[in-house]
């Protein structure tokens, strides 16, 4: 993934097509992100493009998915007691995520 600014990511799509990768630098709101996938045997997809919503907030808890992913949580997922954190990836330690972030 690359984006104008200058983010990139590269990442390993699992065998069941789920895929995580978190751009660095943090990229621009509404910038455009291009992706391409390479085979094993190095052949190279058409290039796939996006636009970058930074406030996006998929499970609605208050935190953008971009900063989610930076926290190390999933942005697709439940936080159904608004700790920033989603039910499945709760470190428990009482800290808000914006503060450890």
């Amino acid at each position: 993934m690359t984006t104008p600014s200058g983010s990139t990511c590269t990442t390993i799509v699992q065998v069941n097509g789920a895929w995580l990768c978190v751009l660095s630098p943090n990229p621009l709101d509404e910038e455009i992100v291009n992706v391409v996938q390479t085979d094993p045997s190095g052949n190279v997809s058409l290039p796939v493009t996006s636009t970058i919503n930074i406030l996006t907030d998929r499970d609605v808890d208050g935190l953008s998915d971009i900063i989610e992913q930076q926290i190390g949580t999933d942005a697709t997922l439940d936080d159904t007691n608004g700790d920033g954190t989603n039910d499945y990836n709760n470190d428990l330690d009482n800290i808000s995520p914006i503060i450890e972030l």
